[in-house]
């Protein structure tokens, strides 16, 4: 009826700049293959029609691959049968088939001239960020040791050309002008990341894992009684980017969970007029996304020396109640290597040193990893039971 056809009109109006983004980047990847194809074809000794044909071929052959035509024989075998697995696959990896087929192709599929065109094509336009992997390597690294590897990074590019180098470098050309498309154009693999969609369940599930986060954590910001954010969360996005841009300009910005960010100075983060402009367009302006990096990183490095100061407790709790002669030895080696830790990382004004004497006072009121697990189980069975009552 009407309405349905007034949906479908606003619905590819809506699609159309997407839909024009992805033509252009195979029109533009499929050109940078002819001309380097075609180039070495002429130094091979074809003719020109000759190596035309190829180059046009080697073009149509890389947009194929690395973006591939969307059909079901581009569908990884456990996703492209009949049996009830594999549609359930199927289903799953709708949303997720350009990172498996890209990712399969970059692991041998095509030659090191089409991936290094690919690299650098993303590098150019996403920065380092935006490359596969990077991003959730350096958050794993930093996650499981404390080690900020993006904050060396960015000094390594600030050392060679200054700020906007540094910029250029980590979020790629559109930061010249404020745009951070790092993010959107970055390439996860299952295991690596946090947010919804980038878990292991979410790169699988795609677009209902992230849909799945999304209302998770439009429960939570009603819980806060944050109701713009929650009617937020459960827009389109495009109504949510302009919506968080007003939000962002106007009031601190803050986590899900409704704990304020604060930027490098220990001030609340907020977005600035131009920054929510951006926003407003569903980008992520680069001040802001650099900002809430650093956020992330404070958070990532405040989490693992408190796991590392509760595991130096329960050690010394351990080896004191079997009575080992070598705990005392033991824990005065564990407490050097952790102060020695925040001295190398360059944390000390974050993380302020432990001594003898705070482990051994805490030892004696902190309960054991064993202790905490059966108060958790305690009380998820009180929560229970008085559920059911």
């Amino acid at each position: 009826g009407k309405k349905g056809a007034l949906f479908s009109k606003v619905s590819y109006w809506l699609m159309k700049p997407f839909s024009e983004m992805i033509s252009t980047n195979r029109q533009g990847a499929s050109l940078g293959m002819f001309r380097v194809s075609y180039a070495e074809e002429i130094k091979k000794g074809l003719s020109p029609e000759m190596a035309y044909d190829k180059a046009t071929a080697d073009a149509k052959n890389l947009s194929n691959t690395a973006h591939f035509i969307y059909g079901k024989g581009n569908r990884l075998r456990v996703a492209s049968g009949g049996e009830i697995s594999e549609i359930a696959a199927n289903t799953a990896m709708s949303f997720r088939m350009y990172t498996a087929n890209y990712v399969n192709w970059f692991l041998g599929q095509a030659d090191w001239r089409a991936k290094a065109m690919s690299l650098g094509y993303m590098a150019v336009w996403g920065g380092l960020l935006s490359l596969p992997l990077v991003k959730g390597i350096m958050d794993e690294i930093e996650k499981r040791t404390g080690f900020n590897v993006r904050k060396q990074v960015q000094n390594t590019f600030k050392g060679i050309g200054g700020e906007k180098f540094a910029e250029l470098g980590m979020y790629g050309l559109p930061a010249v002008a404020g745009m951070n498309l790092s993010g959107s154009m970055a390439i996860g693999l299952p295991f690596l990341g946090e947010r919804p969609g980038e878990t292991a369940a979410g790169n699988v599930a795609g677009v209902w894992g992230s849909l799945y986060g999304k209302g998770e954590q439009a429960i939570k910001a009603a819980g806060n009684k944050d109701w713009w954010r929650a009617a937020e969360l459960l827009s389109p996005n495009v109504i949510s980017s302009p919506s968080a841009a007003i939000r962002m300009a106007t009031s601190p910005s803050t986590t899900a969970a409704g704990k304020p960010l604060y930027d490098a100075q220990g001030k609340p983060l907020q977005m600035g007029i131009g920054q929510a402009i951006v926003r407003a367009g569903g980008i992520q302006p680069t001040g802001y996304a650099e900002e809430t990096a650093k956020a992330k990183d404070v958070q990532a490095v405040e989490k693992y020396f408190s796991e590392q100061h509760k595991h130096i407790i329960d050690q010394y709790q351990v080896a004191r109640n079997k009575k080992d002669p070598d705990a005392l030895k033991d824990l005065v080696k564990s407490i050097t290597d952790y102060n020695q830790s925040i001295q190398s990382r360059g944390v000390q004004g974050l993380i302020k040193p432990t001594s003898l004497s705070k482990i051994i006072t805490s030892a004696k009121t902190a309960p054991t990893t064993k202790q905490r697990q059966e108060e958790r189980f305690l009380a998820m069975a009180l929560l229970m039971t008085s559920s059911f009552n």
